[in-house]
C-alpha cells in the first residue's frame, strides 16, 4: 500500500481524478480487508498453536476472493476496462488486506506477504545486527518468493498468457491451504 498511498498523493497534486479513483478503490478495499481479516483471525493469543485454525479460515476467505478475482479476470479476457478495473482491483486488494491481517495473526515481527519495503528492511537489519540465521533466511526466502511471483506474472503477460495470471495467486495459496489441512489432520 505504500506505493498506492504515494500515488494517491500524486493524484491529488496533479488533480488526476481517474488515478485517484483507482488508487482510492485499492486503499479502501485493502483497509476493509485488514479489518475483515483481523475479525476472522482475532488477536494473537500467547501459547496458541503454531498454526491457529483462524489462520486457515482467513486464508480460505482470501482464496474465495481470489477465485472470484480469477473468474472476473477470465471473463474480461485478461484485459479489464471500465467497471471491471475497479471491480477486480477492489476484490484483489480486499483479499490482500485479509492476507496481511491473517499473516499478522502469527505474531512474528517482520513477517508480511504484501509489501517488499518492510520485508527488505527487516531482512537487512536482521543481517546487520547479527540476527538469528533462521530469521535472516526466512526474510530472504519471503523476498525471493515475492519477487518470483511478480516475475512470473510479468512473464505471463509478456508471453501473452494473461489468462494464467490469476494462477500466480491461487496456486501458492492452494498449496499453503493443503499443507495446513495436512498438518491439522495428520494420518
Amino acid at each position: 500500500m505504500t506505493g498506492n498511498l504515494v500515488l494517491l498523493g500524486i493524484s491529488f497534486g496533479q488533480a488526476n481524478v481517474g488515478l485517484g479513483r483507482e488508487v482510492a478503490v485499492a486503499v479502501v478495499a485493502y483497509i476493509a480487508g485488514c479489518y475483515v481479516g483481523a475479525r476472522i483471525t482475532g488477536p494473537i493469543v500467547p501459547g496458541d498453536r503454531i498454526w491457529p485454525a483462524t489462520v486457515t479460515r482467513g486464508l480460505l476467505v482470501e482464496a474465495s476472493l481470489f477465485v472470484l478475482y480469477a473468474a472476473g479476470w477470465w471473463v474480461v479476457g485478461g484485459h479489464p476496462r471500465g467497471w471491471a478495473v475497479d471491480g477486480l482491483l477492489f476484490v484483489s486488494a480486499l483479499a490482500l488486506g485479509i492476507q496481511s491481517a491473517t499473516v499478522r495473526r502469527f505474531g512474528l515481527p517482520g513477517l508480511s506477504t504484501t509489501y517488499l519495503t518492510g520485508t527488505l528492511t527487516t531482512f537487512v537489519t536482521s543481517l546487520a545486527t547479527g540476527g538469528r540465521f533462521r530469521d535472516v533466511v526466512r526474510h530472504l526466502a519471503l523476498l525471493v518468493a515475492l519477487v518470483s511471483g511478480a516475475t512470473i506474472a510479468g512473464l505471463l503477460l509478456a508471453l501473452h498468457a494473461a489468462g494464467f495470471v490469476p494462477l500466480v495467486q491461487l496456486v501458492p495459496l492452494g498449496v499453503v491451504l493443503l499443507l495446513a489441512a495436512g498438518a491439522r489432520y495428520p494420518r
